[in-house]
């Protein structure tokens, strides 16, 4: 992900608006209202469909690469072909999604920090964002985007607008702030022509497949950079009242522009429609991160379907999706499953409902839909996992009927069918541990509980999401403090905290993972804050009962308005600042931190984000020797590769000679790393394969890695995967690049070691 180098301020925000119902009247607008620079547009006015619209014009238009991920989660395109994919897989990508935490917050924030670096040293840009009109809503990541770009053009030559052509004001998020500009009551007439149903900005690709279909390129369109253009606001119409002839002909002028096709699809004629290919598109647009453009195109599709096997599998993936949103209600309200379906289709669409309904605690009606799940998928699931994902979903139901113990036996048979299976399925793994986890410790068993707990966080060691991280410690702090372990709960609370002050995107924390923070106790202010306000009041109470003082920050160490230094990762640490040095590093209570004096931008500003900034401060030096932090403007959290911040002496040492620390502390004993001290150090470190990796298969010269969770295969070079095979006995560092050497005496050992560590293939400790 882009390192996001601007700050955010999560409490309201105050934009500039442009009211212009056409594009003379809006020219005048801004030129009124003294808005300088060239032109990069967004139009949303006729909604967004293509994930993150707003952010892609605008990247578009100024001719920068931003990431657009393909979708990966493919069924065959038609029901005559078997699934490429069971259901199981389905809810297994679901799983991982959530796990690595708000992707739409990650994916809006990322354009933003690319965009303003783009910019940064430009002539000045005005960006102009044209609003949904027709009560057409602003999608949740042009949102997202909005709000952090706004942030990110500050102290920058450049400026955002927001544009509202329609007869009314646009519905805008309530903390929106908009410094109007002009009026709407100018009358306008809509001309026809298909150039006004295409939905957002229109770039050179599409305006060649148009012209080649007989589209004149002068058609009263403005010009934009990189060869685009601007529909005028008069001429846009409102699709409810549009003849669906009308999107049936741009369907067939556009057909190689997939959106753009199922776009006109989702407002043509249904004999027209082509129910897979929108589901192909809906799955792209949820790879894009568009989740509302992927429900309304599963939607669509599924009222088009010609048969009710078709019907079936496309309602499968729709409330694959609804779960996965955590639309529980939707979920809950579709119809009982045709009894003509294959049984496992029918079989997930009763346990997709009954998932609704337990998580509704509606919960008579989701057990009966559990035991018409069980009826149809135990005898004849192709694909037992479908069958342990009922029983999961099952046991929660009777853990929330207060069944513990039938609860506990369901999730107990998971575990063995899962320990049967042929190949491994870590999400299913993680989701029956956690379970298991949480059963046990209702029961009071708390040393079972924090086995499962390891159990279940293992399945994502070497690849854990800040999300993941921060999820883990709090339920271990939690679990620890029921268990009269004050110290222990003391390091997880401070590690999660740590973790969230040195994320990239502390906005970004999945649904779950903020439920379970926060709990019932909504504080009336931003997310970001309320995290921040609950993770202080936490850390405080755990430092106390662990018998930890907690002493103020001198007011020598307070700059600017942070009161003490910015918390960042190794990752956003190295892309900022390649060749800034760390000055030194810090190990006490099972807490590792380093800090350096190179200055960097907080992530976010707000007065419980600071005070908890400085709170953590605070108590690294109450664990540090004297003056240790002094003139430290950084602190930098590093989690060994997606494993956890350091805790012991040796996982200290390793990772301050990959990041070349030459000064640590460790339980008040300061050691220099230099000379020999660092030679021996280096010597007794170890390669092995990496944690996150499940599998490695031969293939001629190469090898193909094959991970746990979240990442995908990766193919190695001939000499990576000779590397790899000579560490089968664990060899030392030295014993291994000596070896190595030996034999490919010109190849650079250190630099491809270390690459296989930065891809999670190996690990060195």
């Amino acid at each position: 992900m882009q390192v996001a180098d601007f700050t955010r301020d999560p409490g309201s925000l105050t934009l500039t608006g442009i009211r212009a119902r056409s594009e003379t009247i809006l020219r005048q607008e801004i030129q009124r209202a003294n808005l300088k620079g060239d032109w990069v547009v967004a139009d949303t006015s006729l909604g967004a469909w293509r994930g993150h619209q707003v952010s892609r014009e605008f990247a578009a238009q100024l001719a920068l690469a931003i990431p657009h991920p393909q979708a990966t989660l493919a069924l065959k395109n038609n029901s005559e072909q078997p699934l490429e994919l069971s259901y199981a897989d389905i809810i297994g990508e679901f799983i991982d999604a959530e796990g690595r935490g708000d992707q739409t917050t990650l994916i809006a924030l990322g354009h933003a920090a690319r965009i303003r670096n783009r910019v940064l040293n430009d002539a000045s840009k005005l960006f102009v964002v044209l609003l949904p009109r027709y009560g057409i809503p602003l999608e949740k990541e042009d949102i997202l985007f909005i709000r952090f770009f706004s942030q990110a053009l500050r102290g920058t030559p450049s400026t955002l607008v927001l544009v509202a052509t329609d007869e009314t004001d646009p519905q805008l998020p309530i903390d929106w702030q908009i410094d109007w500009h002009g009026s709407l009551s100018t009358p306008t007439a809509n001309e026809d022509g298909v150039v006004s149903l295409v939905p957002g900005i229109i770039d050179p690709e599409l305006m060649n497949t148009l012209g080649a279909n007989g589209l004149s390129k002068s058609e009263k369109l403005a010009p934009l950079a990189n060869g685009h253009w601007l529909v005028p606001p008069e001429r846009r119409r409102n699709p409810k009242q549009i003849p669906r002839l009308e999107f049936d002909q741009l369907g067939t002028l556009a057909h190689s522009c997939g959106w753009l096709d199922a776009y006109a699809q989702f407002h043509g004629n249904n004999m027209y429609v082509d129910p897979w290919f929108l589901y192909t598109e809906a799955q792209q647009r949820f790879a894009e991160g568009g989740i509302g453009i992927t429900v309304r195109l599963v939607e669509r599709a599924i009222t088009c379907a010609q048969s009710g096997l078709d019907v079936g599998i496309l309602q499968c993936y729709a409330q694959g999706l609804r779960v996965a949103t955590l639309r529980f209600a939707q979920a809950a309200s579709i119809g009982d499953p045709q009894p003509t379906l294959p049984t496992d289709i029918r079989g997930f669409l009763w346990l997709s409902k009954g998932w609704g309904l337990v998580i509704l605690n509606d919960l008579p009606r989701a057990a009966e839909c559990f035991r018409q799940a069980q009826a149809a998928m135990e005898p004849a699931s192709h694909d037992p996992r479908e069958y342990l994902y009922l029983l999961n979903i099952s046991a929660l139901c009777q853990f929330k009927s207060g069944k513990i113990d039938q609860a506990l036996a369901m999730e107990s048979e998971i575990k063995e069918r899962i320990a049967r299976l042929p190949d491994p399925d870590w999400r299913l793994a993680y989701v029956n541990s956690i379970n298991l986890g949480r059963l046990e410790r209702r029961r009071g068993q708390l040393e079972q509980a924090e086995q499962h707990f390891r159990d279940a966080f293992d399945t994502t060691l070497g690849v854990r999401s800040t999300n993941d991280a921060i999820y883990s410690n709090v339920v271990m702090a939690k679990l620890y403090a029921s268990s009269g372990k004050d110290a222990e709960a003391f390091t997880c609370w401070m590690r999660a905290g740590l973790h969230w002050a040195a994320s990239n995107a502390p906005e970004a924390l999945g649904e779950r993972t903020t439920n379970f923070i926060l709990g019932e106790k909504r504080p009336g202010c931003t997310l970001p804050e309320a995290i921040a306000a609950s993770f202080t009041d936490s850390i405080l109470g755990a430092a106390d009962a662990a018998g930890i003082p907690v002493t103020p920050i001198p007011e020598s160490l307070t700059h600017g308005e942070i009161s003490s230094p910015v918390f960042i990762s190794t990752e956003a640490f190295r892309q900022l600042a390649p060749q800034a040095r760390i000055d030194c590093g810090l190990l006490a209570r099972g807490i590792s931190t380093f800090a350096t004096r190179n200055e960097n931008a907080p992530q976010i500003l707000g007065e419980n984000s600071n005070r908890l900034r400085a709170v953590l401060y605070a108590l690294l030096n109450v664990l540090a020797p004297p003056d240790w932090f002094a003139g430290t403007r950084t602190i930098v959290i590093d989690d060994s590769h997606g494993r956890e911040i350091p805790s012991t002496p040796e996982e200290l040492l390793a990772a301050c000679i990959r990041l070349d620390v030459r000064r640590v502390a460790i339980a008040g004993k300061v050691i220099e790393l230099q000379g020999e001290v660092r030679t021996d150090i280096e010597c007794r470190l170890r390669v092995q394969t990496g944690c996150a990796v499940d599998s490695l298969v031969v293939e001629g010269e190469q090898v193909i890695v094959f991970f746990k969770r979240y990442l995908d295969p990766i193919i190695l070079s001939p000499e990576e995967s000779r590397l790899l095979a000579m560490i089968e006995a664990s060899p030392t560092l030295t014993q291994l690049i000596e070896c190595y050497r030996e034999m490919n005496s010109d190849k650079p050992v250190m630099q491809m070691l270390r690459g296989l560590e930065q891809k999670r293939v190996i690990n060195i400790d």
